[in-house]
């Protein structure tokens, strides 16, 4: 996972906002109890929803009305999730989406041959 996926997921402000919206209190600092407590006792199948609602959360949480000017990679690439999901992006948010960094690539050096 990309540095930048990493960070964002370890941010509260996810945490918050998935324990809103699934109507559990959030904390007051930190994270919420009772999400974790909420999906503790679901079942296999539920618990691996709430924990992709919760990294969705994340993602949506550090989203930017200015990312369509200076879109990181990982809104770029929550942003392409959604829509592959059928959700239909606004024309703010396209933009951002059809945005993909160039990997960079390299060639081995055994691979490499100088031109003649």
């Amino acid at each position: 996972m990309p540095g930048d996926d990493a960070a964002l997921l370890a941010d509260v402000r996810g945490n918050t906002l998935a324990a809103e919206l699934l109507g559990v209190a959030p904390a007051r600092y930190g994270r919420s109890d009772e999400l974790a407590e909420l999906t503790e006792k679901a079942s296999e199948a539920r618990a691996q929803v709430l924990t992709l609602f919760q990294v969705l959360a994340s993602y949506e949480a550090a989203t930017s009305r200015n990312d369509w000017r200076h879109v990181s990679g990982a809104t770029a690439r929550y942003l392409r999730f959604r829509d592959a999901q059928g959700y239909t992006l606004a024309d703010s948010n396209a933009a951002p989406a059809a945005r993909r960094r160039s990997p960079t690539r390299r060639r081995p050096a055994a691979a490499w041959v100088a031109p003649a």
